[in-house]
């Protein structure tokens, strides 16, 4: 049987129509999802806002006001959770607390709480996507019933296939490698608050208990906040680099040791600008740290900088030797540019004649370094997977990666790259490092390192964690590819 011209034409015309129906059964799902998608409910004293998201790379989002907001990427699908504290209710909580007793009820109530506000929240959603579905339709005035049937249909299949994706990927380990975004003080805090009541879920008697009694505190007095994360037996080393003589950024460090319990400081450089004496005159503040503080020279620095640094009592500056560190042992190497006031890195020839002395030591030392510090990343780099640890700074881009069984940190430029910061168009962040070691094997290992970042102008700071088992495991991932 041959079809006629305006037979083909018709035909045309019915798939031009169905998939204009498709598309805008998607559009107006996601649209109705994006707007109504959220609720509100109570677990005891606390009462959340839980709300989704469509195409936001699969992120769960903590948000406490007024410290912060903790996520992490939980799940594949292009969805984002985000959970709220809304409001809580202080004389329940004092109850919570007092009547021990209750406390095994009160956590299979909780979670007996939680498994139903989840299955409404799923049902909410895909009532949603199916009115989401009829109303894409309604806009392209069709009249026939059963088309906004499929629309409905199109709706609900779509968020069953995102919500089912997010279910059966989701990972609350990896709130264990957060991003934290706040007031300064409160990020050891909310840092705890998800190692302890998220990411140990098999332990939730106690995590329910500890997070009652932490919010209790937090919004009895949030001045007296204290760090959570800051456990036994963790060596804490602050690595900072490119300060470039920024009254700010010194500040920050200092904000910085006293609420994450910082054991000493490793800095790669460039403290100064010009490396003039009157720049040296200004490093007595560094006193005020009353910890061990690690220096090597930058190309900016000069030896009027390194003389001041070594009159500081806390301050030691390690020039091509090794140090003892509560236990780890530190090799630090100066910039070849900061012998003189010159601010010019080094040439070719002259950063291979301090490669070269880094070789000499290697050979001559009878402890293998645990940490290389060095201000170049031309200098630093070549010793990649003969070190465990390499620090450096320079390029004023804050980096952590693991090459070669060398976990190697660049901290970016703790003074948000001094005058020059000023000078771009786009902002520099003060950045630094807060680098976790544990006992291992009878020697300390870096475990983990938080990534600490303030913009100039606005308020608050961003927190991620790397976890170098879990870094180690992607990158082995993505080469599988």
């Amino acid at each position: 049987m041959l079809l006629g011209c305006g037979d083909m034409l018709k035909i045309r015309l019915l798939h031009k129509s169905q998939w204009a129906n498709f598309l805008m059964a998607l559009v107006g799902t996601i649209v109705i999802v994006s707007i109504f998608g959220q609720m509100t409910f109570h677990i005891e004293a606390l009462e959340f806002k839980l709300a989704l998201q469509i195409f936001d790379h699969g992120i769960t989002e903590i948000v406490i006001p007024p410290v912060g907001k903790i996520s992490a990427k939980t799940h594949a699908t292009p969805l984002k959770f985000t959970v709220s504290l809304k409001n809580i209710d202080m004389d329940l909580i004092r109850q919570i607390l007092s009547e021990s007793l209750e406390q095994q009820r009160l956590i299979a109530k909780t979670e007996e709480k939680i498994m139903r506000v989840v299955r409404i929240f799923v049902l909410r959603i895909l009532l949603l996507s199916a009115a989401g579905g009829a109303f894409g339709i309604y806009l392209l005035r069709r009249k026939r019933a059963m088309t906004y049937l499929r629309g409905s249909i199109i709706g609900m299949v779509f968020m069953g296939v995102l919500l089912l994706g997010s279910y059966s990927t989701f990972n609350s380990d990896s709130f264990l490698t957060p991003r934290y975004e706040g007031i300064l003080r409160a990020a050891p805090w909310m840092v705890g608050l998800a190692e302890e009541a998220i990411g140990k879920l098999d332990k939730l008697g106690n995590q329910m208990q500890a997070m009652a009694d932490n919010l209790y505190q937090l919004f009895e007095k949030i001045d007296t906040l204290r760090p959570l994360s800051a456990n036994e037996g963790t060596v804490r080393l602050l690595h900072i680099s490119d300060m470039h003589n920024n009254p700010a950024g010194f500040d920050f460090v200092q904000q910085i040791v006293e609420n994450f319990k910082v054991t000493a400081i490793l800095d790669t450089g460039d403290i100064s600008d010009f490396g003039t004496p009157l720049e040296a005159q200004l490093l007595s503040r560094l006193k005020k740290l009353k910890i061990p503080y690690i220096f090597v020279s930058g190309n900016h620095d000069s030896p009027d900088i390194v003389a001041a640094l070594k009159k500081l009592p806390n301050v030691t500056v390690v020039e091509g030797t090794v140090i003892n560190l509560f236990g780890l042992h530190v090799l630090g190497m100066g910039d070849p540019a900061a012998v003189s006031m010159s601010v010019t890195p080094p040439d070719a020839a002259l950063a291979k004649q301090y490669i070269d002395c880094i070789e000499d030591l290697l050979r001559q030392t009878t402890k293998k370094p645990d940490i290389l510090m060095a201000h170049n990343p031309g200098i630093a780099l070549q010793f990649t997977g003969r070190i465990p640890v390499i620090l450096h700074g320079h390029d004023h881009q804050f980096k952590i990666k693991k090459e070669k069984e060398s976990k190697i940190i660049d901290a970016g430029t703790t003074g948000a790259a001094g005058i020059r910061g000023l000078q771009t168009a786009d902002e520099v962040p003060y950045s630094l490092a807060l680098l976790h070691f544990k006992q291992r094997d009878k020697s300390l290992e870096l475990i983990a390192a938080d990534s600490i970042k303030v913009f100039n102008l606005r308020s608050g700071f961003i927190l991620e964690r790397t976890v170098f088992k879990e870094l180690a495991e992607k990158q082995e991932l993505n080469n599988n590819r």
